[in-house]
């Protein structure tokens, strides 16, 4: 980097510079890290839904078929 390349004063960059700086941008980078999270947070919430839909969609099935069977003894 401490090289410059003629008149213009352009940095010349050689291949192991370039790459300690982008590990070090990778290793400073928490995007990834963050859009993981908030996936398993998504997925955790996505399994509670199921499983209280399962709960009371069994429950609610209970009633329908109580409410269906009473109306088919009291008309009879």
């Amino acid at each position: 980097m401490n090289q410059r390349a003629g008149k213009w004063n352009i940095p010349i960059w050689n291949e192991q510079e370039i790459s300690v700086k982008k590990i070090r941008q990778m290793m400073k980078d928490t995007k990834g890290a963050t859009a993981i999270e908030y996936g398993l947070i998504a997925a955790l919430i996505a399994v509670a839904a199921i499983t209280t839909m399962s709960a009371l969609g069994s429950q609610l099935n209970k009633t329908f078929n109580n409410v269906t069977a009473g109306m088919k003894a009291g008309t009879g």
